[in-house]
């Protein structure tokens, strides 16, 4: 969240870094010649599942906690300050907020 909260970085194009290692373990699990041998390709699609299902849960719920605090602390802020000329001119040619941003990344992590 802090990755884009007043940095005026730009918005998104990739996921996060750890999104691509996130089965990594499990992969090198099933992968080994050892377990290999002893599950049949229903379990393993089974231990797959779980563990996927799992891992989607576990990131929504952290997401939503996320979001819920992005909402929160814009709330605050907006109570806090007004908006400068700046920040309303920024906001009227279409630039995107860091809350947007945030969001955005969180669709990209899925």
């Amino acid at each position: 969240m802090q990755t884009y909260r007043m940095t005026n970085r730009p918005a998104p194009s990739r996921p996060s870094f750890y999104v691509s290692s996130i089965m990594s373990s499990l992969q090198e699990l099933l992968s080994s010649p050892q377990l290999s041998s002893l599950l049949d390709p229903l379990t393993r699609q089974a231990l797959i599942d779980q563990v996927a299902t799992a891992v989607c849960h576990t990131f929504q719920e952290m997401a939503v906690d996320l979001l819920s605090t992005v909402l929160q602390q814009s709330k605050a802020m907006k109570m806090l300050r007004k908006a400068s000329a700046k920040g309303q001119q920024a906001t009227a040619e279409g630039l995107l907020t860091d809350d947007v941003k945030i969001a955005i990344q969180l669709n990209m992590d899925i």
